[in-house]
């Protein structure tokens, strides 16, 4: 069967790579969005997203560019269509090692969702930039809590 849990938590906190048999995480790539950095598959933990704790992003897929120190992605939180969070994450904050590519890469980033948070729809946005700011590609993730 597969494993409820896709992810096992690490004494540092950190998001280990999803376990065999984890389910990804359904995503989509923002209209227009160029594919230069080509998303294969996102795991999400826990799954489905819970409030009061974070987040866990593990996103998988392959570049088609060298990626140098000041490429980054921004992540926009929305919530029922509006902005409630934005933040410009550098590719090295979420694990990337430079040069990353041409070819295969991997990034772990976490997000928390304050038991707070009201109850709806979200969306988290992912736009990823190279290092001379030129946009590579945008995702899209949707949920709710």
């Amino acid at each position: 069967g597969l494993d409820a849990r896709p992810f096992r938590r690490l004494p540092s906190g950190k998001t280990s790579v999803a376990a065999p048999g984890a389910t990804p995480f359904p995503f989509t790539v923002c209209s227009g969005a160029p594919t230069d950095l080509s998303v294969t598959d996102i795991y999400v933990t826990p799954n489905p997203p819970a409030k009061g704790g974070n987040i866990g992003l593990q996103l998988i897929g392959t570049v088609d560019e060298q990626l140098t120190e000041g490429s980054n992605f921004v992540i926009n939180v929305l919530y029922l269509g509006t902005q409630i969070f934005t933040e410009t994450v550098p590719l090295e904050n979420a694990g990337a090692v430079f040069p990353v590519g041409p070819g295969s890469m991997q990034l772990n980033y976490s997000v928390l969702l304050p038991s707070i948070a009201p109850s709806g729809a979200y969306t988290i946005q992912l736009t990823f930039n190279d290092q001379t700011a030129t946009e590579i590609t945008c995702i899209s993730l949707s949920f709710n809590l």
